[in-house]
């Protein structure tokens, strides 16, 4: 059985969730908070902070988790801290008191994080989809990719830091 069906067939047991939400979202324990409350991280809900794009730092990431029978939304800058946000307004960056927390946090950042080769340059990065060219890769190369952007109901830009700034390279130019 695999850990998505164990856990699943865990929740419903225990009566923690609704069997709606549990179809609709991936769940994945990641231990206990230093409540002895357990955390649970909702895989689906990781999105890219789009504020990220042209700045110099590493993208940061929203998410939702489960810590008891609370479901806080969440951003981490990908430093070892994450803010919780209460009734749609973030709190201050904190640091994680648990394992569970800060493997949470490993988690939300390396979930998209992927190398990827430029197999076909010169290839350009932009700052947008179809937008100004930020850079361009002009030798085959490996390049961390974030996680996709969702384009004209398509999903076919990821984003990329190789021009040293947040970006997006189109997938049909990269392999992985």
């Amino acid at each position: 059985m695999n850990l998505y069906k164990a856990l699943c067939l865990s929740v419903l047991i225990a009566g923690s969730w609704s069997s709606s939400a549990i179809a609709a979202d991936r769940w994945e324990a990641q231990g206990r908070a230093s409540t002895g409350e357990k955390v649970y991280l909702n895989l689906d809900s990781i999105q890219i902070d789009r504020r990220s794009l042209g700045f110099e730092t590493p993208p940061g990431y929203f998410f939702t988790y489960q810590i008891g029978r609370d479901r806080p939304q969440a951003f981490t800058p990908c430093d070892g801290r994450f803010q919780v946000g209460i009734d749609g307004v973030f709190q201050s960056l904190i640091t994680p008191q648990s394992q569970a927390t800060r493997k949470m946090l490993e988690r939300v950042c390396s979930y998209h994080r992927k190398s990827a080769l430029v197999f076909a340059p010169p290839s350009n990065v932009r700052v947008v989809p179809n937008g100004n060219i930020l850079c361009s890769v002009n030798r085959k190369q490996k390049v961390m990719t974030y996680g996709l952007l969702q384009y004209d109901d398509e999903a076919n830009w990821l984003y990329t830091d190789v021009c040293g700034k947040l970006g997006v390279i189109h997938t049909s130019q990269i392999r992985f």
